[in-house]
């Protein structure tokens, strides 16, 4: 065997002259390798051996091989070259789908496998017309004429253009179909659809298509000559325009009148409107309503074809229709509201007005109702009135009004109701007895009630839990109260009442002591003060006024125990009277002698302070007047925050000895960590 056959082959590759084969084109495939014998394969059958070339191009072809393919070989290159050529007059679409590769004969060296893909032209396209195929084709003006397009089979799939004289109007087209026969080897029909609408303008135009399935062969179809039928001409009646009517008026009837046609025999009518088709010479309407407003037509159709639309514009009154505006309107009290109607009416209301129900002198006319800064007195039922009138063509001028109700509900923050019973935020009570606070709110909604108690020994945290109250509502009132009986030492503390509603929160406190407990105060714990301060039984209430109370209080805390001495069994109404008294004797004379800047700022202070006011920060006391208490926590500010104030409502002596100190954080529910002690008894000592 001759050695060169044995060559070492390092490289064999396939090259195809195009991408695609085409039916009618010659193809050529080339095998480039190092080695001078290569076999050529389609699939499994090898369509020839070549052993090499000759210096004329011819090739070598060793045993059997294909004859409808020419074969030519170069090596000029240094790399063996050998082309296999399927002629443009061998049916190639036979070799679609086919894989070829060229390989050496002996040593397992192969190129790799090119699949064969062919191109089939597509040789004609054919155009009708629906359901019978026509040319010249007749059409009436504005009616619907159907073509379709088909190609014969190609390879691959065709796209078809639609064209009338020139003007492309394949947007008019229907989606393209492509169909594959069983058998078809990969072979397509395309068809398209037109429905084409006659334009009296294309009168005399051509319709025709084209088809293209491999660039740069296009093939077009035949010309379909179109012819326009014209249709007679029609006006309206009534002459109005537009025809005014309202809502609820009856039988109302426009006429299709024809002017001209031609033929003008065997006529007949179309309607077209709002509420439909009508194939009548008039269109009558029994009850109008908002509906049948707008635009109403008419076309007369006879042999020849269908008139040109005579139109006319109906407009329908109609009274006002009022919405956006909620039935129920919730508003926080203080806020401003506004309720901002939307009206629809035809034609646009001229007169918008408010009244309030049992409010004989309300009355606000404008198209927004605005109450600047609404108070709870503002809830109520409240109308919108709107007005319009109504112009119906031919008649009179009709007035319409339409009212729209509203409930508006001002709701307001929790404030205590004073007119009910309450407990003082001070607290004696008696071991193995019982503890009930209790108080009453006004609020709207009704607001969420929480308890919470820091218990005495725990005054230096904010440890507050969460404890179960007894809550009852009625219509605004809110009642809630805390019942312990057979109290012990873990009972007396701080208990502190919060209501939340939407609007707002209200706070209280409650202090609650051992009735047996007393503390004095050292004169010489007074060293900034010409005498001992009594502070007379004053609560602060709330979280709106414990900045003050925080301010007066925020003094470092020495309780000085006070011994009980003399008889306390005294009649309770003798010792009340005596104190009261004393309290009110003491404080005119140091009011007489401290006078100091401080006094007239925190007295100011007080009375520009709403908190002073508020229902529910109001101080209570009725021992003594309110300008007496102003006094007396001024002169306690005077003394630098430096002592401790405790009001007793029996004090039977004053002990100067220091006891040790008790430190009861009472203002730790406002802020927890500041180190105030203000306690005042409500209850008298028995």
């Amino acid at each position: 065997m001759n050695n060169t056959f044995l060559s070492d082959l390092t490289s064999i590759r396939l090259i195809l002259s195009s991408e695609k084969a085409t039916l009618g084109v010659d193809f050529t495939i080339t095998c480039v390798s190092n080695d001078r014998a290569i076999v050529f394969r389609r699939n499994v059958t090898n369509e020839c051996t070549i052993a090499g070339g000759y210096s004329n191009g011819t090739c070598n072809l060793i045993g059997e091989y294909n004859h409808n393919y020419k074969y030519n070989c170069n090596n000029s290159t240094g790399e063996y070259m050998y082309n296999l050529t399927i002629p443009s007059s061998f049916n190639i679409d036979t070799l679609h789908g086919s894989r070829w590769s060229c390989s050496a004969p002996i040593e397992v060296v192969s190129s790799e496998n090119i699949q064969l893909y062919v191109n089939v032209p597509i040789a004609n396209v054919i155009i009708t017309t629906v359901p019978t195929d026509n040319d010249p084709v007749e059409i009436i003006s504005d009616n619907n004429q159907n073509f379709i397009c088909k190609t014969n089979a190609g390879r691959p799939t065709s796209r078809i253009q639609w064209y009338i004289s020139g003007r492309n109007i394949t947007g008019s087209a229907t989606h393209q179909t492509n169909v594959c026969k069983p058998g078809c080897n990969g072979k397509f029909i395309s068809s398209s659809e037109l429905t084409y609408s006659g334009i009296i303008a294309d009168n005399g135009k051509i319709i025709y298509c084209t088809a293209v399935n491999i660039e740069g062969h296009i093939v077009r179809s035949e010309n379909k000559s179109i012819v326009i039928l014209y249709s007679p001409s029609v006006h309206l009646k009534p002459k109005y325009d537009p025809y005014i009517v309202y809502q609820g008026q009856h039988n109302i009837v426009l006429t299709c009148v024809i002017d001209d046609g031609n033929p003008a025999d065997f006529v007949t009518y179309e309607w077209n409107s709002p509420i439909g088709t009508v194939n009548t010479h008039n269109l009558t309407i029994l009850t109008v309503n908002n509906s049948h407003s707008g635009q109403y037509s008419c076309t007369a159709t006879n042999n020849a074809g269908t008139s040109d639309k005579a139109t006319k514009q109906i407009d329908v009154h109609y009274g006002p229709l009022i919405s956006n505006i909620s039935k129920h309107q919730d508003i926080i009290e203080g806020q401003n509201l506004i309720v901002f109607p939307i009206v629809d009416s035809n034609p646009v209301a001229r007169l918008i007005w408010w009244t309030r129900q049992n409010g004989a002198n309300f009355r606000y006319d404008g198209y927004v109702l605005r109450i600047n800064t609404i108070q709870r007195t503002s809830s109520g039922n409240y109308a919108c009135y709107v007005m319009n009138t109504l112009t119906p063509s031919g008649m009179n001028e009709i007035n319409r009004t339409t009212r729209e109700t509203f409930y508006v509900n001002v709701e307001f923050k929790p404030f205590l109701e004073n007119t009910r019973p309450y407990s003082p935020s001070h607290v004696t009570a008696i071991e193995n007895n019982i503890i009930h606070l209790t108080l009453t709110l006004t609020a709207n909604p009704t607001p969420t009630i929480e308890w919470t108690f820091r218990a005495e020994t725990d005054w230096d945290s904010c440890n507050f839990i969460t404890i179960v109250s007894n809550t009852t509502t009625n219509r605004l009132f809110t009642s809630s109260s805390i019942f312990i009986d057979n109290v012990n030492s873990s009972n007396f503390g701080d208990y502190a009442f919060t209501a939340r509603n939407t609007a707002g929160v209200f706070s209280r406190r409650f202090v609650v002591m051992k009735e047996d407990w007393r503390v004095s105060q050292p004169v010489s714990s007074y060293s900034n003060c010409l005498d001992v301060i009594l502070v007379p039984p004053v609560t602060i209430l709330d979280a709106s006024s414990s900045w003050l109370r925080q301010d007066m209080l925020s003094s470092t805390k020495e309780n000085i125990g006070m011994f009980v001495a003399g008889v306390v069994t005294l009649v309770v109404g003798l010792l009340s009277l005596t104190i009261s008294v004393i309290f009110v004797v003491r404080n005119s004379l140091k009011n007489k002698t401290l006078k100091s800047a401080k006094t007239d700022e925190y007295t100011g202070v007080q009375r520009s302070n709403p908190a002073f006011t508020d229902a529910y920060t109001t101080l209570h006391s009725d021992i003594e007047p309110r300008a007496l208490q102003e006094q007396i926590i001024n002169t306690y500010e005077e003394c630098e925050r430096t002592p401790e104030a405790h009001a007793y409502s029996s004090v039977d002596k004053m002990e100067s000895e220091p006891n040790h100190p008790q430190h009861h954080d009472v203002n730790a529910y406002e802020e927890c960590g500041k180190r105030i002690e203000a306690h005042a008894y409500d209850t008298l000592d028995k």
